[in-house]
Parts: C-alpha cells; sequence; structure tokens
C-alpha cells in the first residue's frame, strides 16, 4: 500500500477481520462507517503510518486490545459519545480522541465551551463556518480553524467564517485550487503558515519586467483583500495600485521564489510563488595579439548594477579593483600563450571574472637591404610584426669575420613595423653583414637572416626622416605627443616638437610665438606642460642638422576646460596686464605681465592667513615667467606690484 493512503470504508460492512489491513505501513487514515459492530484481532496491527481513525458509530464497535498498533493516532468520534468511547474497553486506550462531525463539519472540543474547525466530510462548493454549535443540549462557540483543516478541497469555491473565530491553523485551506472567495472577520488575529497556499484563484501575479537588480509585479487579486509580496522568509512589501517593485536583487539570480500574499487584518498569507531570472550581468574580455604584446580589454554588461572596481591583471587573479580595465604585456615570446584576469566587484552580487587566454603570432624578421647614406654610415631595416617596446635590435659583423667572434649589437625601435636603425663609423672598403633580433623578457632571443653590405659606392644624400604621430594624450593642460626621427647623411645635432596656439602662422624659418620641448631617439616621446585650458594648439615633429631642420606634418589637439572652474585669469589696467596661465598650477605658476609701468614688478605669495611663501620680482616683457610652488596644496593669494598699485589673484596650488 502506498504511503498517503485513506481509506473510507462502505456502509452497510459490519465487521473488518482479523489481521484485515495488517502491517500496511503507508495507509494514513481510516473512516469507519456506523454499520461496524466488531473489528477483528490485528485488523490494523502494525499499521505504523496511520494518524487518523474516524468512526461514525455513537456506539463503540467491540475491538480487541491488539486491533490499533498505534494508540497515539488521532481517533474522532461523533458529538454525544465522547464518554462512550473513552470508557469502552480498548477504545480507552486512545490517548487523542476527538469529537466528530455536525452537518458536515469535523470538530474537536477544546474546552468546555470552545470547538475547532479539524475537518469536512461532505464536499460542497460553498461553506458557511456557524459561530457556534449545540450538542446534546450544550452550546460551543467556534473559535478556531484547525491545522489542514479544508486542506486540498478542490471543490470549494467559497468560505465564509463568523467573527467568533479568532485563529486560523496551519494549511488550512491549503490546496484549494477553486476557491475564489473567502470571508475573514476582523476578528481574526492569527493565520498559520501556509493558511492559503496554493489557492492561485484568491491572487494573480506576473512577471512584467526584470533588470539585473529589480523586477516589477504585477498583480490582480478578486479577493478584498490588499496584496503584497513575501520574500526571502524576512521581506514583507505591499503592493502599490496593483504592482510590487523589487530592487535590490542579484544579478544572474536563477530560481528565485517570492510568495504573493493577501494582507488579512495586517497579516501577510503566502498563496503562490512567483519564479523569474534577474537578467544576466557577466564580465568578459577581448583582446589583440602581435608577435610579442598581448592587449587585452575586460568590459561587463551594462545595467543597472552598483560597479564597486573594476580590475586586470596578467599571469595570476585579480586582488585589487583599481578600476583599470585595459592591460598591455609588452616583450612576450611569440607563438605562446598568456592569460589575462578580469573582475568586476559589484555591490549586489559580488565579484564577476572572466579570464582567457591569448597565444601569441609566430614572429617575423625579414631582413631588408641595407641602406647606404654615406661611405661611412647606413640604414638598417628588417619587416617585423613584433612591437616590443625593448629588446630589439641589430647584430652586425665584419662579412669575413670569423663565427668564433663576437658580433656588435645595436638596440634600435620597431617604427610602423619596421625594426630601423643606423651605424655611424664603418669602413668603407668593408663588406659587412647583419641580422635582426629581438629578446624577450623571459631571456629568450629569436633572428633573422644575415644580410650583407657595403658603403663604399655610396653617391647620395640622404636627408633625415620625421613624422609627426597623430597619437597624443591630453590630460587637462598637458599633452604627451609622440614623433619619429631617423638620421640621413648628416649628424642630428637637435629633435624634438614645435608647439603653438593655433591663429599663429608657423613657416620653417620662424620663431615667433613657438615654444620647443627637446626629445632624444628614433621613436620620440615629450609632454607638452603648462598649456592653456581650453585652447587649440598645433605641434610638429623636428630634426635638425648642419644643412637646417626637417619637420613633420602639423598635428591639431584641444586643451580641456579647467577642472577648478576658474581657469585663465587675466587683469587689465591702464599700467600693466597681467595673466595667469593655469589655475590650479601644479609645481609652478606661469604669470606674464605686460605694459609700460616699468621693466620690473614685485611679487608675494601669500596663505590665506597672510604667512608669506615666497617673494621676488617679475619682467615686465610680455613673456610667460615661472614661479616656483614650493608649498602645499591649498588656496593662496598671488600679489603683484609695480611700485604704483597692487593687483592680486587667486591662486589654487595642487
Amino acid at each position: 500500500m502506498p504511503a498517503g493512503t485513506s481509506i473510507d470504508i462502505k456502509e452497510g460492512v459490519i465487521s473488518i477481520s482479523g489481521t484485515a489491513f495488517y502491517d500496511c505501513t503507508g495507509l494514513t487514515s481510516v473512516i469507519i462507517p456506523n454499520s461496524v459492530i466488531s473489528i477483528g484481532h490485528s485488523a490494523f496491527g502494525n499499521c505504523t503510518g496511520l494518524t487518523s481513525i474516524t468512526s461514525k458509530s455513537e456506539t463503540p464497535p467491540t475491538i480487541y486490545y491488539s486491533s490499533f498498533s498505534n494508540y497515539n493516532a488521532t481517533l474522532y468520534v461523533p458529538f454525544g459519545s465522547l464518554d462512550a468511547y473513552s470508557t469502552a474497553e480498548n477504545w480507552r486506550y486512545f490517548t487523542n480522541i476527538n469529537v466528530s462531525s455536525i452537518d458536515g463539519l469535523i470538530y474537536s472540543i477544546i474546552s468546555d465551551t470552545e470547538v475547532q474547525v479539524i475537518g469536512v466530510t461532505t464536499f460542497d462548493n460553498y461553506i458557511t463556518i456557524p459561530s457556534s454549535i449545540t450538542n446534546n443540549n450544550k452550546t460551543y462557540s467556534v473559535t478556531s480553524i484547525g491545522n489542514k483543516a479544508f486542506s486540498d478541497c478542490s471543490v470549494l469555491t467559497s468560505v465564509s467564517i463568523p467573527n467568533s473565530v479568532t485563529s486560523i491553523g496551519n494549511y488550512a485551506f491549503y490546496g484549494c485550487i477553486g476557491l475564489t472567495s473567502v470571508t475573514i472577520p476582523n476578528s481574526v488575529t492569527e493565520i498559520g503558515y501556509g493558511a492559503f497556499l496554493g489557492c492561485n484563484k484568491l491572487i494573480d501575479g506576473s512577471v512584467v519586467a526584470t533588470t539585473q537588480t529589480t523586477a516589477t509585479i504585477n498583480i490582480t487579486s478578486p479577493t478584498q483583500y490588499n496584496v503584497g509580496l513575501y520574500y526571502n522568509d524576512s521581506n514583507k512589501k505591499q503592493a502599490e495600485n496593483g504592482v510590487v517593485k523589487l530592487t535590490g536583487l542579484s544579478p544572474n539570480e536563477t530560481q528565485s521564489y517570492y510568495d504573493l500574499a493577501l494582507i488579512i487584518n495586517g497579516i501577510y498569507c503566502p498563496i503562490k510563488d512567483i519564479s523569474f531570472t534577474t537578467r544576466s550581468f557577466d564580465a568578459y574580455l577581448s583582446g589583440r595579439v602581435t608577435a610579442s604584446s598581448v592587449t587585452a580589454k575586460g568590459s561587463y554588461t551594462e545595467g543597472d548594477v552598483t560597479i564597486l572596481g573594476e580590475g586586470i591583471n596578467y599571469g595570476s587573479k585579480v586582488s585589487e579593483y583599481d578600476g583599470k580595465n585595459t592591460i598591455t604585456v609588452n616583450n612576450l615570446d611569440p607563438n605562446s600563450s598568456y592569460t589575462i584576469y578580469y573582475a568586476v566587484n559589484t555591490q549586489e552580487g559580488g565579484v564577476y571574472t572572466a579570464s582567457e587566454t591569448y597565444t601569441t603570432s609566430a614572429l617575423e624578421l625579414t631582413t631588408q637591404e641595407a641602406k647606404p647614406t654615406s661611405t661611412t654610415s647606413v640604414r638598417l631595416l628588417a619587416a617585423t610584426n613584433c612591437d616590443a617596446t625593448e629588446g630589439t635590435g641589430f647584430e652586425w659583423r665584419r662579412y669575413d669575420a670569423p663565427d668564433e667572434l663576437p658580433s656588435s649589437k645595436v638596440s634600435c625601435p620597431v617604427v610602423d613595423g619596421v625594426l630601423v636603425g643606423s651605424l655611424r663609423g664603418v669602413k668603407d672598403d668593408v663588406y659587412y653583414k647583419y641580422r635582426p633580433y629581438y629578446t624577450s623578457s623571459s631571456g629568450n632571443t629569436y633572428y633573422g637572416e644575415w644580410i650583407a653590405f657595403f658603403t663604399g659606392d655610396a653617391n647620395v644624400y640622404f636627408e633625415p626622416e620625421v613624422r609627426t604621430y597623430d597619437d597624443i594624450q591630453v590630460i587637462n593642460n598637458s599633452a604627451t605627443v609622440k614623433g619619429y626621427a631617423l638620421e640621413g647623411t648628416d649628424v642630428i645635432t637637435a629633435q624634438g616638437f614645435e608647439y603653438w596656439k593655433t591663429g599663429s602662422t608657423i613657416t620653417p624659418s620662424s620663431t615667433e610665438n613657438r615654444m620647443i620641448v627637446n626629445a632624444s631617439g628614433i621613436s620620440m616621446s615629450a609632454t607638452l606642460a603648462n598649456l592653456e585650458y581650453n585652447s587649440t594648439y598645433k605641434y610638429r615633429a623636428f630634426v635638425t642638422t648642419a644643412k637646417g631642420t626637417v619637420y613633420g606634418d602639423e598635428i591639431e589637439f584641444s586643451t580641456g576646460e579647467d577642472p577648478s572652474g576658474i581657469g585663465y585669469i587675466e587683469i587689465d589696467s591702464d599700467e600693466f596686464v597681467v595673466t595667469l596661465r593655469e589655475n590650479p598650477a601644479t609645481g609652478t605658476a606661469w604669470v606674464k605681465i605686460a605694459g609700460a609701468a616699468g621693466e620690473e614688478v614685485q611679487y608675494t605669495l601669500t596663505s590665506m592667513s597672510g604667512a608669506m611663501v615666497a617673494n621676488g620680482t617679475l619682467l615686465l616683457d610680455g613673456e610667460w615667467n615661472a614661479i616656483d610652488l614650493n608649498c602645499s596644496a591649498g588656496m593662496y593669494l598671488l600679489i603683484i606690484n609695480d611700485g604704483t598699485q597692487v593687483k592680486t589673484l587667486r591662486l589654487i596650488v595642487k
């Protein structure tokens, strides 16, 4: 017999033979009709699962001591027969005897004046629970509905509960899937867990929208009660205008269950489960590889999550969320695998990680024909897919030198896919050979093929090569620029960048309004500092030899807005004009003074409390003067005095 089996013995049966249901451990309840007058020996022996026995006869049937092995089962008997069963032979061994039904409802006496509704014998669509019942000229007030009293009454559609009832037990109406209306008075102050669970027609709802951390649930209910949401066993939220909005959820949350509930007299009564999945939040990587580097960028799905930090790392998992999401790892071995890790930390869902293994390309080092630039100098060239920042160059030696002798090496950069270098001081009557090399950060060295060269018949003139790269990084009022300078026949005597504000016309021979920053090497880089905020500039690379200056292309850029909101300051008077180029200033304040008051003016830098920080003189020549700021960050007063009048500027030091 399967577990949970119930048996309702048909009316007309007068006896139940011995061992009839012996060892039926799956039997949980049995109803004995009024017609039964005797129950045989061990008829329900060893029915260890039996918890409920209902006898409909007012006169106790004859039973043997061992007819029931489980005397802890609850015995339900008709009203008026409680004393008879309590004193009858062998029936008195039952420790749980409850009085049974009137008008189809099963009651249990809980005091001299009170009974509890504990079940039903006939199933109707509509049930009205009386406020009191009378039996044997004694009146009982109906004060409670017991645990599971109407559970699984699937045909039940409507219930009316009187105002004498103060409590409803656990799972009292559990699984009443047809129930559409329940009348509950204000007298009810206690409703047990799951009392209306599964009564889905009392309330309905659907998730109409979910994001990564929120859910909107649209609720409909045919009942007269308020509706809310009961979730996570502790949080209660009441619907507003038929909508419940949940926030602060975790992304990627699957199998999340939240109970829609009736709010009855302020008591939350879970009805049905709503399941949904919040939108995914993922971290992922994208990368670019060359023969010697991996550049990887970490990204995450956009949404309504709160990002606490992100980080990216090479070789080991992320331990610091420093806000970085891009990493370039240089000087790697070709045709080798490297793993990049990326992680995003969110307030709602913890840490989301991604990792990707990238394989660098096979190295290409193709030695190209050397280009003599004079009888004693030569350009060395090799095409390559290597973009290493160090470890690249050329190895060279006399063509006829024995292999036992070590070669000479010259370090050279890779420029636009070409390894370029130059040699000076070679002999015009000697043949040489050279090959490119690349040494990775792990110490492995890779070589191209040897190629010979000879400079003795060089009869051409090579100008230096110079390029201005359109690769610029602007931060506030400074810019980092890049370029390329390769020596020709003549030795380079100066190289770097010229820059100027737009509106000025610069020619190769012009020096007016031109500012210069020097640089070195074939691959040049320099920082243009102390520029004016919110201004447009141009710059170009240059190379100077004994024969003149060669320029690269002009590139234009604009500086950012002044982060302090103060920016460029100019004080104008009949006598002189004071211009402060940047504010806030870092390390140096640049001041320009023009006018007719004299050759010099006095300046004093004081704190806001009046303490002097610096003083000195500035030239009244319309050029930029530098004032070293050997002071802590804060607000200061810059006081300019020409002997006849005083001008004061507020200066912010970062």
